[in-house]
């Protein structure tokens, strides 16, 4: 027993250890949260409503995307989440996983589209992980990226449970190699052409949007209208470990995945603000820089700087 009782000390310590930069940074996380309940609280209600920021919705998006898959145990899900109906089968359910590279981010503020590429801003990595429910909705129960003004963003306007941690998303030579916290992933191009950058153009307009929601009850509805290109990515290693109660294991995904390269995404308003009405899909062609009536476009920078490139290749 007391040598049991040492091993696990000893493992506590290292895992302390290794992890203190994430914990501590998780910190404003939490402080966040504190900070959205106590407004929650002081307008009568503790269910999940919109708080209005100086950054307004719709938000749009210039990305990089690589989605893989893994199956993971339903019994701990269903414990965590008991009223969620999940897609699942023996045992298993599918679980869809996005590591993303975003390159610029959008807002509108006093009338005017603000756009930055600025690092930790509106550039940074996140990893998102999604469950498909039987309804044809998905559920997102976790979120990381190293964006403070995303997160902030992400939990007052959906109530996304979106974590502040050090991520990177990179390409070198064809080899994308990803960190999000104890989430890592690293994979390979798959050469050669394909029909997939033509059926992506052909499906997007028309089927590219979704609506996703979360623990705390909020919910999202999300367009992708186009994309640069798509291709096949043969992933080596690779770990889904976010470490919540509802997966204890990291899940270990697939071993192909699939980049939408050059993506363009919009968040759109949630529906319990009277936002004014969103523009069209194809607008998002551009960047999602179109001026709003009577407003001008500020805080995008020039040149080509970290912006994501034609085919994702940097």
């Amino acid at each position: 027993m007391r040598r049991d009782q040492h091993r696990l000390r000893h493992i506590a310590r290292n895992l302390l250890r290794h992890s203190a930069p994430a914990s501590t940074i998780a910190g404003s996380m939490a402080a966040a949260t504190r900070a959205h309940a106590a407004m929650l609280r002081d307008a009568g209600t503790t269910a999940f409503r919109p708080v209005a920021q100086a950054e307004q919705p719709p938000f749009d998006f210039r990305a990089d995307l690589l989605l893989v898959a893994a199956l993971v145990p339903t019994a701990p899900l269903r414990a965590t989440f008991p009223d969620i109906a999940l897609l699942s089968a023996g045992g298993r359910a599918p679980l869809v996983a996005w590591f993303s590279r975003v390159c610029e981010s959008c807002y509108r503020a006093a009338g005017n589209i603000h756009c930055t590429r600025a690092e930790g801003e509106g550039a940074y990595a996140e990893l998102t992980l999604l469950l498909p429910l039987r309804d044809g909705r998905c559920f997102v129960p976790h979120i990381a990226a190293s964006s403070a003004l995303s997160q902030r963003l992400a939990h007052a306007y959906y109530g996304m449970p979106k974590a502040l941690v050090p991520a990177t998303f990179g390409d070198h030579g064809g080899r994308l190699r990803a960190r999000i916290a104890q989430s890592s992933l690293a994979g390979r191009r798959v050469g050669g052409r394909t029909p997939l950058t033509a059926v992506a153009r052909a499906t997007l307009p028309r089927w590219g949007s979704w609506q996703a929601c979360f623990p705390s009850g909020g919910r999202v509805r999300v367009r992708l209208p186009w994309v640069d290109g798509v291709e096949l990515v043969r992933l080596g290693k690779a770990r889904l470990a976010p470490h919540p109660p509802w997966l204890p294991d990291p899940a270990r995904p697939l071993g192909l995945g699939v980049l939408l390269a050059g993506a363009r995404m919009r968040l759109l308003p949630p529906q319990e603000v009277p936002w004014p009405s969103v523009p069209a899909a194809d607008s998002l062609r551009d960047g999602g820089n179109n001026e709003p009536s009577g407003g001008q476009q500020s805080g995008a920078p020039s040149g080509q700087g970290g912006q994501c490139q034609p085919a994702g290749r940097s």
